[in-house]
């Protein structure tokens, strides 16, 4: 405040001798040290004589400005002292209560604070195992095994032989030398028995609630006091097939049964119970090993003396998925086939209805589970890094339709065939990267969005359709014309039909779910050429393909896919064999009778 009352003349002086300042306040606190011993001694210095001391220095507005600056400086250091005093003393009390309660913690006894406290069971532990009976047989007979392995053959004796019962499962259960828990699951076994006397009594909540606890067979899901039909919903009902059965010829028998023993290679050495009991009991991911799947896809299979059982602990058939429900529809017809044929001894397994594989044997960077255990569970496909055995599937439903709408495209001749590669289908994040972000991150370098990137490059060779959603751009639904969807990705889109592909020479065959598509086995049946992706996981029967003489195989990232094409383009009537030996191939190992083959 006291710069407005100095003239700007002394102003502009004093900040050019900012040396002689600093000398005066080192002179000031020079005088206050004086001061103070000669106020010790009773001689008590006046504002005025310190004014006319310094006036001599300096002039008396620098010497006021100055002392005041000072004086301000003093107060802010006490205060800055005083402060600092408060802080350390709150730091030393804390210091003082830390250690005096860890003192106390060292000279008192523990106390266990968990000794009256009631713990409250986890939701898995509070439920009863499920009531499977201990009556079963290994799926896999080690002894047949061994036979097979030597190169014998193994013909109805040895297979009557080796998967005959010691003594009936009734004796089996009123045999007196059974446990109590031994005795308690054969009593549930009778329960669960079929009776046509009683089915027809048995109101539809105790046949839920049988579905759920214990393995029911699947005559008791079907009305007998009703003509109209069981709602699908309420339980399980296995459709009647009028499908024909014919011979199957001996090197498909051959072939079938050398993929059967690849398959079945990793459990030579025989297969428990435990195996597969443990991973249909992984109801949540508590019970589940990190990094391995849970079991709630999965359902227990069992066969005793050709009645089919199903154990569904998780209600698939009541309150799962559609495609679930299907393919287990599809599944219990084959194996009803097999139990007409008479063919299946007393047998259980564990399908599991995912898309993926269940477990994995080896080490791998996929989207998939990491868990590695070997495990003899029933799956879909199979993996080149899991031994999961792979259950095939039918494709002709009234969900899905039927090969014979196929026969159609055998009209359109060849030549008049468009030579242009054609895909239709949705997005998926591809399981080859870790994380579905990074999948999601990369859906145009990787599956089914490369195909856009392509056809963007060279449209005379591609005819690609797809639905989904990619790098935040929402690809819309397929329509009838051409649609801008974003700058970068310009889609035709168009009716998904199977006809439609007809009149192209080459099929894309493009992974969807887990490094697979359940497209293969028409494609193998269709007139025309399938150009199919190298994929680490497939349907039971792909490793009996042959690339160049059943498809034309491509890079996993379609690296090479416009050379194939080109290719292709190039040399029409190879391509045109391929289809036909790919047509003779599918309709002796894709036939209902070599499915059945395969299955025992």
């Amino acid at each position: 405040m006291w710069t407005s009352r100095l003239s700007s003349r002394r102003v502009q002086r004093f900040q050019r001798n900012k040396a002689f300042s600093i000398s005066y306040l080192v002179w000031s606190y020079y005088l206050d040290i004086v001061d103070y011993f000669k106020g010790l001694s009773g001689v008590h210095v006046l504002w005025e004589e310190r004014v006319n001391s310094a006036t001599s220095a300096m002039g008396k507005e620098h010497y006021i400005w100055l002392t005041t600056r000072r004086h301000n400086f003093s107060k802010t250091l006490k205060r800055m002292w005083y402060f600092g005093r408060k802080i350390w003393g709150f730091l030393f009390v804390l210091f003082v209560f830390c250690w005096y309660v860890s003192y106390l913690g060292k000279i008192m006894p523990a106390v266990d604070k968990t000794k009256h406290r009631e713990v409250p069971k986890k939701e898995w532990e509070s439920k009863e195992p499920f009531a499977v009976p201990e009556w079963h047989l290994p799926y896999i007979n080690n002894q047949l095994l061994q036979l097979r392995a030597q190169g014998k053959e193994v013909n109805e004796d040895l297979v009557k032989k080796f998967y005959h019962l010691p003594h009936s499962v009734t004796d089996e259960m009123e045999n007196p030398s059974l446990d109590n828990t031994q005795k308690h699951d054969a009593e549930s076994f009778k329960e669960t028995r079929p009776n046509n006397q009683m089915n027809s009594k048995i109101p539809t909540e105790q046949k839920n609630k049988l579905m759920q606890d214990k393995a029911v067979p699947v005559s008791q899901h079907k009305k007998s006091s009703s003509s109209e039909p069981r709602n699908s919903k309420n339980g399980l009902k296995i459709p009647k097939t009028h499908i024909p059965v014919s011979p199957v010829p001996r090197t498909v028998i051959k072939s079938l049964k050398s993929l059967v023993d690849r398959y079945l290679e990793p459990f030579l050495g025989g297969i428990s119970k435990e195996q597969y009991m443990e991973v249909l009991q992984r109801n949540t991911y508590a019970v589940t090993p990190k990094g391995a799947n849970k079991g709630v896809s999965c359902v227990l299979i069992q066969i005793v003396d050709h009645e089919i059982y199903v154990l569904d602990p998780y209600q698939i058939t009541i309150s799962g998925k559609d495609l679930y429900k299907n393919r287990l529809e599809q599944a219990l017809v084959l194996i009803q086939k097999l139990v007409e044929k008479k063919s299946l001894p007393n047998v259980e397994f564990v399908l599991s209805l995912h898309d993926c594989v269940q477990t994995v044997s080896k080490p791998h960077h996929y989207r998939v589970a990491k868990h590695i255990e070997s495990r003899p569970i029933f799956t879909l496909i199979h993996c080149n890094f899991s031994d999961n055995l792979p259950f095939p599937m039918l494709e002709g439903s009234s969900h899905r339709g039927d090969w014979k709408s196929w026969d159609m495209s055998y009209s359109i001749p060849w030549t008049q065939k468009t030579d242009k590669a054609v895909f239709r289908g949705g997005i998926r994040d591809s399981s080859y990267f870790e994380s579905r972000e990074e999948a999601q991150r990369k859906c145009m370098d990787a599956g089914r969005g490369k195909l856009i990137q392509l056809q963007e490059k060279r449209q005379d060779l591609f005819n690609i359709s797809v639905s989904g959603r990619c790098l935040k751009s929402y690809i819309l639904k397929r329509l009838s014309f051409e649609q801008q969807v974003s700058s970068m990705t310009r889609i035709l889109v168009a009716f998904d039909d199977a006809n439609l592909k007809q009149h192209f020479k080459y099929n894309i065959y493009a992974e969807g779910n887990c490094f697979w598509a359940d497209r293969l086995a028409k494609q193998l049946f269709a007139s025309f050429v399938t150009i199919k992706q190298d994929t680490p996981c497939g349907l039971y029967f792909e490793p009996l393909l042959q690339p160049m003489t059943h498809y034309i195989p491509t890079d996993y990232f379609f690296n090479d896919l416009i050379e194939k094409i080109e290719w292709a383009q190039a040399h029409d009537a190879q391509v045109k064999q391929i289809m036909q030996q790919a047509n003779q191939w599918a309709s002796q190992y894709l036939s209902f009778s070599a499915v059945l083959t395969f299955c025992p």
